[in-house]
């Protein structure tokens, strides 16, 4: 007979308790302290606010993020908020659709011109990124790189046909197809329209 441990599955870990066990846990562990003059309550809502920000990060970047902060922590205190969030976007970008910023200007009137104009895929590239919107001559160069990953999107698949596409081929293509369609969703889900 098989005991009741066994029987019951264990469950995936969450991102948020990833983020509590990788970063959170470890850089109490180190000895970091709130920061100084920051109230107890915020400081437990700041780290509640970071497991949610950050829970789409994989274990590696986390334990990466981790030594980032230890380095960084001046005091033996820990870092402001907006750091910490700098730090793990910097080592990996968050899916286009948890970025605000980049969901608002894919549905602004400059995203629905970027889908027009074929560039929305470098658009939404770049808005993730949390810059502030892209001027003219910025537009220009996305507009550029755009014709750019067209050409090189069909010199992949047409080697990938011929089982010649190397592996770098294979993730730059997985790159821009996913953000492709995270693009795509997050237009769709501003008309109500399924592209």
């Amino acid at each position: 007979m098989q005991s009741a441990k066994a029987v019951t599955k264990e469950k995936p870990e969450t991102g948020r308790a990833r983020v509590r066990r990788l970063l959170i846990r470890r850089l109490n562990d180190v000895g970091l302290q709130k920061r100084h003059g920051m109230k107890a309550e915020a400081h437990l809502d700041m780290l509640g606010r970071l497991e949610t920000k950050l829970a789409y990060m994989s274990e590696v970047n986390l334990n990466g993020l981790a030594d980032l902060v230890i380095a960084k922590a001046e005091n033996e205190r820990w870092p402001k908020e907006v750091t910490i969030l700098q730090f793990g976007n910097r080592l990996q970008l968050p899916p286009p659709r948890r970025v605000d910023y980049a969901v608002s200007v894919m549905r602004s009137a400059m995203g629905k011109q970027a889908l027009a104009g074929g560039y929305h895929v470098e658009l939404l590239d770049i808005a993730r990124r949390w810059g502030p919107p892209p001027s003219k001559y910025e537009i220009g160069q996305l507009q550029s790189r755009s014709i750019e990953n067209v050409r090189k999107h069909d010199q992949v698949m047409a080697r990938a046909q011929k089982n010649v596409a190397s592996r770098d081929d294979q993730h730059w293509l997985a790159w821009y197809l996913g953000l492709k369609e995270e693009c795509e969703a997050i237009l769709s889900e501003a008309t109500g329209e399924v592209s």
